[in-house]
């Protein structure tokens, strides 16, 4: 778990509100755990298109693995493949962040953080949901990772007066959304134009220019990623390579979960090599549980950090 300092200066961030979070597909579990109805993650979806197309190769299933090969083999292209997949998370209705039993979930305890940012690899639109429950307007930001894109969206530009505020927050997605199936970064070949698009130095205006100095300048706190989820690695190679020359990841968070192993000196073993590996490879902090129980511990001690600082004690 982190350290006491690591939680105040976490803490600090988010009273600065120089925190930014990023939402992973695994954030969603939290809904199938208190709500019958599927709200799908990756990995689900992944399994499912395996199964329906007779995916020939062996589980673990990676969602950008089976839908190349889907986008290949059975549709005859990625665009389909987007718009495929794009009508399948339609068809989730997003969670009533004002009932009582969404109140725990990552995105809405996030939203209570009243930050400026938040940044989601995710499809959906549940972040910008969980915001609009608070009573505030959000806007819905789009990397604009490909030329086609740059051509067909509208808006975002760098002469755009806009800037994030805690009142009229900012979710950026990173991956695409399902408003333009164009964007989705899905499959293997997705990824890898991803990150070599996002590393040309000609391509700076994927970004927005606030966006760009904001986030070296930030903590980050990654919550719903695996270390072999391929979306969390190519955030670091693509999308946030052009922190590298400025030493300040050391300062943010990543919410991982534990490496399930059977041979719990093999699990500590695998677990102690991941921490080093993580800190050398992206500079972050691991915390080693559940995005539901990282999110819990966060609301208990921003409540308590509050309280303190009414009272004068911070």
């Amino acid at each position: 778990k982190l350290t006491a300092t690591h939680w105040e200066n976490l803490l600090d961030a988010i009273d600065r509100k120089n925190c930014i979070p990023f939402i992973g597909s695994s954030a969603l579990e939290f809904f199938n755990k208190v709500d019958n109805e599927a709200f799908l993650t990756n990995d689900e979806l992944a399994r499912e298109w395996a199964e329906k197309y007779d995916y020939p190769f062996e589980d673990p299933y990676q969602l950008p693995k089976v839908a190349q090969y889907v986008a290949i083999n059975e549709l005859g292209n990625e665009m389909d493949a987007k718009k495929n997949i794009s009508s399948r998370f339609r068809k989730m209705k997003p969670p009533n962040f004002l009932s009582d039993k969404f109140n725990k979930s990552p995105h809405a305890i996030l939203a209570e953080l009243n930050l400026p940012i938040y940044i989601t690899t995710n499809y959906d639109f549940f972040m910008e949901e969980a915001i609009k429950s608070k009573g505030k307007e959000r806007v819905s930001g789009l990397c604009k990772w490909n030329d086609e894109l740059k051509n067909s969206i509208e808006g975002g530009t760098e002469q755009d007066p806009y800037r994030p505020t805690q009142n009229h927050p900012l979710v950026f997605h990173f991956h695409g959304s399902l408003d333009y199936p164009e964007s989705l970064v899905l499959t293997e070949r997705d990824h890898f134009e991803f990150v070599i698009n996002t590393n040309k130095e000609s391509e700076k205006g994927m970004l927005p220019t606030f966006l760009r100095t904001l986030l070296p300048n930030s903590t980050l706190l990654f919550i719903g990623y695996s270390l072999d989820d391929i979306n969390f690695r190519s955030i670091f190679q693509g999308g946030l390579s052009f922190m590298s020359s400025v030493r300040r990841r050391g300062n943010s968070i990543a919410v991982i979960q534990i490496p399930v192993e059977n041979d719990s000196v093999k699990k500590e073993k695998v677990t102690k090599y991941m921490e080093k590996y993580t800190n050398y490879m992206f500079e972050i902090v691991i915390y080693w549980g559940e995005p539901n129980e990282f999110i819990e511990e966060l609301q208990s001690k921003w409540k308590e950090f509050n309280e303190n600082k009414s009272s004068g004690m911070i």
